[in-house]
């Protein structure tokens, strides 16, 4: 399991700290990769993965809400072969990179 938590400062009439906590798992996976985000405010999130070559796998965007944002990425059948994919989640101004193996 992938967990991360940061803090950032969100901008505007009164600067305060925000607490983001992304888990991505299971690492190592099979046919799907789960993600949950857990946000305090609104807002639209990238997501890309991509094999070990650099191609992309999936490239969207998510509307994260206040609150556990749930959801998964699915492996096409002829691209399980490749045994690294890059999970990359671009959310307010980070960008968080993290890899998984498949099983």
């Amino acid at each position: 399991m992938f967990s991360l938590s940061f803090n950032f400062e969100i901008t505007g009439n009164k600067p305060e700290l925000a607490e983001i906590k992304i888990n991505a798992f299971p690492n190592p996976f099979l046919e799907r990769i789960n993600i949950i985000i857990q946000s305090l405010f609104t807002e639209i999130t990238k997501i890309r993965l991509k094999d070990h070559l650099g191609k992309t796998i999936f490239e969207g965007t998510e509307l994260i809400q206040i609150g556990n944002n749930d959801f998964y990425i699915e492996l096409p059948e002829n691209d399980v072969i490749s045994d690294r994919k890059y999970l990359t989640i671009e959310l307010h101004t980070q960008r968080i990179t993290k890899y998984f193996v498949n099983q």
